[in-house]
Protein backbone atom coordinates (compact mmCIF):
# COMPACT_ATOMS: atom_id res chain seq x y z
CA UNK A 1 0.00 0.00 0.00
CA UNK A 2 1.33 3.39 -0.90
CA UNK A 3 0.45 6.10 1.72
CA UNK A 4 -1.43 9.17 0.30
CA UNK A 5 1.24 11.51 0.49
CA UNK A 6 3.74 9.40 -1.94
CA UNK A 7 1.07 8.92 -4.77
CA UNK A 8 1.41 10.09 -8.14
CA UNK A 9 -1.51 12.01 -9.87
CA UNK A 10 -2.91 10.36 -12.86
CA UNK A 11 -1.05 10.80 -16.02
CA UNK A 12 1.99 9.76 -17.52
CA UNK A 13 4.80 10.20 -15.44
CA UNK A 14 9.27 9.70 -16.31
CA UNK A 15 10.60 7.63 -13.95
CA UNK A 16 14.65 7.20 -13.68
CA UNK A 17 15.38 3.73 -11.81
CA UNK A 18 19.11 3.75 -10.47
CA UNK A 19 20.87 0.48 -9.46
CA UNK A 20 22.41 1.17 -6.42
CA UNK A 21 25.61 -0.40 -6.32
CA UNK A 22 26.93 0.26 -9.90
CA UNK A 23 24.82 3.23 -10.95
CA UNK A 24 23.46 2.20 -14.29
CA UNK A 25 20.04 3.55 -14.78
CA UNK A 26 17.48 3.10 -16.91
CA UNK A 27 14.23 5.96 -17.46
CA UNK A 28 10.71 4.46 -17.96
CA UNK A 29 7.22 6.16 -18.05
CA UNK A 30 4.80 4.62 -15.25
CA UNK A 31 1.35 5.25 -16.71
CA UNK A 32 -1.03 5.98 -13.13
CA UNK A 33 -4.83 4.84 -14.30
CA UNK A 34 -8.24 5.67 -12.76
CA UNK A 35 -9.49 2.46 -10.84
CA UNK A 36 -11.13 -0.31 -12.61
CA UNK A 37 -9.57 0.66 -15.46
CA UNK A 38 -8.84 -1.87 -18.39
CA UNK A 39 -5.24 -1.39 -19.75
CA UNK A 40 -2.81 -3.78 -21.59
CA UNK A 41 0.85 -4.61 -20.26
CA UNK A 42 3.24 -5.90 -22.40
CA UNK A 43 7.52 -5.94 -23.22
CA UNK A 44 9.49 -5.71 -25.80
CA UNK A 45 11.31 -8.83 -25.68
CA UNK A 46 8.14 -10.72 -23.72
CA UNK A 47 10.56 -11.82 -20.65
CA UNK A 48 8.08 -9.49 -18.53
CA UNK A 49 5.04 -11.16 -19.57
CA UNK A 50 6.51 -15.13 -19.81
CA UNK A 51 7.59 -15.30 -16.65
CA UNK A 52 4.82 -12.70 -14.53
CA UNK A 53 1.30 -13.28 -14.47
CA UNK A 54 -0.90 -10.34 -14.58
CA UNK A 55 -4.21 -12.18 -14.75
CA UNK A 56 -3.90 -14.42 -11.80
CA UNK A 57 -3.13 -17.53 -14.34
CA UNK A 58 -0.09 -19.43 -14.77
CA UNK A 59 0.81 -17.98 -18.13
CA UNK A 60 3.44 -20.99 -18.80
Amino acid sequence: TISDDKKLPLGLHPVKLVVRGDHTTIDLYLTVLPPKSEAVIFSIDGSFTSSFSVSHHDPK
